[in-house]
């Protein structure tokens, strides 16, 4: 079931202006200092050095678009964790009262006879055919908005559930006077209330809507990669055709082998599921052997990686964070996430890097050119 919790209260999501804008905050300036004292001792003449120079232009763009993008992923999964709706009270002495609550959006992918009907390319269509919107908002029947399958945006999920509210698609109960006072509804109230958006969005009208792992990832993509000029641009195909499969093959996307090219915005794809690393921190051989429980090949390196999803986990579903082990072994590249109380191998992982977000660098030797082979004549 979606988790749902009242929080303080919240204006409805929006998404900022210029968000993702790759000249984002002044992260890693403490480098650039540094860098630019690189070989010069007391009593030295600074010498004007070209290589150095770009090469503290280039850590530092590296470290303003790490810093830029981190901040990008948490903007967006606070939104999608703060749907705020306004709920319309009539309470059982003809009072009439609103109550503003604040979800998560929960997870959600089509799949199942209910919603294959009317797809298109693997996904149900943007528009919600009538006789698969029992119970949804008139105003959402013909709308273009994707959260109906798993490719909302925060502010289409709100906007999809406020218009439920606001068109009468939800019952809610008529609960006594005394549940109301200056401080709000009690909390036997807000859970009711809860209930009933709950049920709605599980087996009612908006049983369609949420949001699913490639959706978010595509969302997070969009907004790191947006300009004021260029707002909503398509990085791949676009939210219809953002599913996993196509995200293991597509050649905008460039496999990555080298654990030491892991960086903010790439992607993991592991059995029909896809993750976001938000973060990548270097560990020794003996703490991630301590950490895993295991015994890693020697010379092996290792990287603790924070990571974002949507998942459909039962103990959160929805927008949420997971921690990774990236294993950098002589011979490969492992991926173990953690789950529950131990650590699990995906062994069927790989990290792949949205070209928009730059190049997998030359130094990731197995992603660089291979020479052209010359066929032998005949």
């Amino acid at each position: 079931m979606p988790d749902f919790q009242t929080r303080q209260h919240q204006p409805p999501p929006r998404r900022p202006e210029g968000l993702g804008q790759r000249q984002q905050q002044g992260g890693g300036l403490g480098n650039q200092g540094r860098l630019e004292r690189t070989g010069v001792g007391q009593g030295q003449q600074h010498q004007e050095d070209p290589g150095l120079d770009a090469l503290v232009q280039g850590t530092v763009a590296e470290a303003n678009n790490n810093a830029g993008r981190q901040a990008t992923i948490d903007t967006v999964l606070r939104e999608y964790d703060s749907i705020t709706v306004t709920v319309p009270l009539v309470s059982a002495g003809g009072r009439s009262h609103s109550l503003r609550l604040t979800l998560e959006t929960p997870y959600r992918i089509n799949q199942g006879p209910i919603d294959t009907p009317i797809g298109q390319r693997g996904y149900p269509s943007s528009r919600l055919a009538d006789s698969t919107a029992t119970g949804a908002p008139a105003g959402l029947a013909n709308a273009n908005t994707q959260s109906k399958f798993g490719k909302g945006t925060p502010a289409e999920v709100q906007m999809a559930i406020q218009e439920a509210i606001d068109q009468g698609k939800m019952s809610f109960p008529r609960l006594r006077d005394q549940q109301f006072s200056e401080a709000g509804l009690d909390a036997a109230g807000q859970a009711a209330v809860q209930q009933v958006i709950r049920t709605w969005l599980t087996v009612g009208g908006g049983r369609l809507l949420g949001v699913d792992c490639s959706g978010f990832v595509h969302e997070l993509i969009s907004r790191m990669t947006s300009t004021p000029e260029n707002p909503n641009p398509d990085w791949m195909y676009g939210p219809m055709n953002t599913g996993t499969s196509s995200m293991r093959t597509e050649r905008s996307l460039t496999t990555i082998r080298a654990g030491s090219t892991l960086a903010t915005g790439d992607i993991i794809l592991f059995a029909q599921h896809v993750e976001m690393i938000r973060s990548t921190t270097a560990m020794t051989l003996a703490q991630a052997n301590t950490t895993l429980d295991t015994q890693l090949p020697a010379g092996s390196t290792a990287w603790r990686l924070g990571v974002v999803e949507s998942s459909p986990a039962s103990s959160r579903q929805g927008p949420t964070r997971s921690d990774w082990i990236a294993v950098q072994t002589p011979t490969e590249l492992r991926f173990y996430k953690s789950i529950g109380d131990s650590w699990t191998r995906k062994t069927d992982a790989i990290a792949r890097r949205p070209n928009v977000l730059g190049a997998v660098p030359a130094t990731d030797a197995q992603n660089a050119p291979q020479p052209a082979t010359r066929r032998a004549r005949r």
